[in-house]
């Protein structure tokens, strides 16, 4: 058994030891099944929430109301839930009420797709309750009993789909697009911080193309922030290579085929933190300069090594677009990278000048990085400081 179940074993041994039954659930038990790496390991138990804190020492209570309780073992949290049912789902996203119950098979009812109704004890043994097996053998997803009661107690579900088709390759099962495609609508209940995380998964996927292409046939992405009425865009994204993207780059090639207003603005709608932002958008920005022409120095410097290298490496993956493989040795050979590199400041200017604070230090500054970018002045204090003289003897005639 893998590293990781192995770890938490005494979490499921300690809960045996006072009665009570638990399982590895879930991704996990999904993954050791396909052969992909195990990241968290959940477990699901008999025992209420209040039994599971008496048993462990130390716990954090993140919703023992819905059953779960944080277990800290030998430094490492995990996630303990007690055995429910599910009811009532006002907001198409969290429960109205839950019942804790005693036994497994009610538990895997409320999953979602039958391949996360996936349950295993300590000996390796698999429940598989809905043959949850023979969809991971067959490379598709499809949902626990009715697919349109599945997603319209959490809408997001309809996206979770897609994104884990992205990410394993899978097909949807139509039964599930069918109903996707009928309850799309209920994706406007679901935060766009939820939404985020989802789509950030799927851009990262290995057959993202496809997912996409799914996203835009069921309708789900008139319901994600400022796609509505960018189809054609997305649908020209979705032919795109991503191979070598990182995530952000992804979101900026993104930002290029649907191409909004104000990029910062529609970033914002997905609850995006201000660096990353920030961060997008630049390579946005550098990206339109570059394929509007070649890199020059100043642009170079403008940019920044990691927006240059950001914005080739999206270059490169694009079949009709010519890559400038030197534009990052060019960057690094670049005089100076920022301001702070010239060898004078401001209050050389000030001195040198004799003139009081005013917009024109900044103005000045810019104009000697430019010389200096350009080859025609080198950084150098005694040779700037030459080049100011002379500039100021101008400015006095």
């Amino acid at each position: 058994m893998e590293k990781e179940f192995l770890l938490a074993m005494p979490i499921i041994e300690a809960l045996e030891t006072r009665g009570y039954e638990a399982f590895f659930v879930g991704g996990a038990v999904r993954d050791r099944l396909i052969g992909r790496p195990i990241h968290d390991v959940d477990i699901a138990t008999s025992a209420a929430p209040g039994d599971i804190q008496k048993v462990f020492p130390k716990t954090i209570d993140v919703g023992a109301e819905h059953g779960t309780i944080i277990v800290i073992h030998s430094g490492h949290p995990y996630e303990v839930t007690t055995f429910r049912t599910e009811s009532g789902y006002a907001d198409h996203r969290r429960p109205d009420r839950v019942t804790f119950v005693t036994s497994l098979l009610e538990d895997m009812k409320r999953r979602d797709f039958k391949m996360n109704a996936l349950a295993m004890d300590k000996k390796g043994k698999i429940y598989d309750y809905f043959n949850g097996r023979e969809d991971l053998q067959a490379g598709l997803i499809s949902a626990v009993g009715n697919p349109a009661e599945r997603f319209s107690e959490d809408a997001l579900r309809m996206l979770r789909a897609l994104r884990f088709s992205s990410q394993l390759g899978f097909s949807v099962s139509e039964e599930a697009l069918y109903e996707i495609e009928k309850l799309a609508g209920l994706m406007k209940d679901i935060s766009a911080e939820r939404k985020l995380a989802e789509v950030d998964k799927l851009l990262q996927g290995k057959n993202v193309n496809a997912a996409l292409r799914l996203l835009i046939r069921t309708g789900l992405h008139e319901y994600l922030p400022g796609f509505g009425t960018r189809s054609a865009g997305l649908h020209r994204f979705s032919g795109r290579s991503f191979e070598k993207l990182e995530a952000n780059e992804r979101w900026a090639l993104l930002l290029y085929d649907i191409r909004p207003d104000d990029p910062k603005d529609f970033l914002k709608h997905w609850k995006m933190s201000g660096s990353r932002i920030a961060e997008i958008a630049a390579v946005y920005q550098y990206l339109l300069a570059r394929l509007a022409g070649s890199w020059t120095e100043e642009l170079l410097y403008e940019a920044g090594g990691k927006t240059v290298i950001s914005t080739e490496k999206i270059c490169s993956e694009q079949p009709e677009w010519s890559a400038e493989r030197d534009a990052a040795d060019r960057y690094r050979q670049l005089p100076i990278f920022s301001r702070k590199d010239l060898a004078v400041n401001g209050n050389d200017l000030l001195r040198i000048a004799g003139k009081p604070p005013g917009s024109w230090v900044s103005a000045l500054l810019g104009r000697i990085e430019a010389e200096v970018l350009a080859g025609r002045l080198q950084n150098d204090r005694e040779e700037i400081g030459r080049w100011l003289e002379n500039w100021s003897r101008k400015t006095e005639t």
